[in-house]
């Protein structure tokens, strides 16, 4: 039976049988080139993204010309084995065992993900919007590493770390992107439970976040609330870390609604 020939998001082949016009029917739009995104993802590869009529690209920062100052990457800490293994262990018996979000028993440990209670596209997309907003200010280069490597020891504390399946991993991730591209366009009315409902990911179509919103945003409001504080006591007192706390207040008050 002939494959797909749509692609996911990350640039992978559909592994499901063709359809109509060699598509399934989820990637049927691509059929259309100008149902496309003609931009490129941050690694660089070409987006498969569904664009808006009358756009021709899926997200903001699929723009040429869009410039990212400080990237969720960043942000992140590399673990090798042991030390994943060794926080997952530490994250599930503070928790109980139990899901972060869904409040289940977990029984496939292995099969969890180590999530990022606040999710690293909010806290770098403030200190991006810092970062611009102070670029002709007097702002150096030291002084952004500084507040990066901040941020990167607060955010990757395992007191903000949770387990949960890898699909609401994923999807929570997916409800941040959303919220963020909708305040890069200028859209202020989008909410976070909008984009919590909008949440999709290729690799699990069938999967939605429903029971576990409620959670994932009172976790989130609680987390970022603490991280602020700590950036507040343990950051550098200058105006990039001010620009950037101001930042962070607002896309957090983007979470309670």
């Amino acid at each position: 039976m002939a494959r797909c020939k749509g692609h996911r998001s990350h640039d992978v082949q559909c592994k499901k049988p063709a359809g109509d016009g060699g598509y399934c029917k989820g990637h049927q739009y691509q059929a259309n080139l100008t149902n496309i995104c003609q931009g490129q993802t941050a690694v660089k590869n070409p987006c498969y993204g569904r664009v808006k009529t009358g756009s021709r690209y899926c997200r903001e920062s699929h723009k040429p010309d869009f410039v990212q100052h400080v990237a969720p990457r960043d942000l992140r800490e590399e673990w090798d084995g042991f030390d994943r293994r060794e926080r997952r262990e530490r994250i599930v018996e503070r928790d109980g065992w139990l899901d972060a979000y869904s409040g289940m028993p977990i029984v496939d440990f292995y099969g969890k993900h180590i999530d990022h209670a606040l999710d690293l596209q909010l806290p770098a997309e403030a200190a991006n919007d810092a970062v611009v907003k102070r670029y002709d200010h007097g702002q150096t280069e030291s002084q952004k590493e500084v507040l990066v490597n901040v941020l990167r020891d607060i955010i990757n504390d395992l007191e903000y770390l949770r387990i949960t399946s890898a699909s609401v991993n994923v999807l929570k991730a997916d409800a941040s992107t959303k919220l963020i591209e909708a305040r890069r366009a200028g859209d202020t009315n989008t909410t976070f439970t909008d984009c919590m409902g909008d949440a999709y990911s290729s690799k699990y179509p069938k999967h939605r976040l429903r029971q576990e919103t409620g959670s994932i945003r009172k976790t989130m409001l609680k987390v970022s609330k603490h991280q602020i504080y700590r950036v507040e006591d343990e950051a550098d007192d200058n105006k990039l870390t001010e620009a950037f706390l101001k930042a962070m207040k607002k896309y957090r008050e983007g979470l309670r609604d």
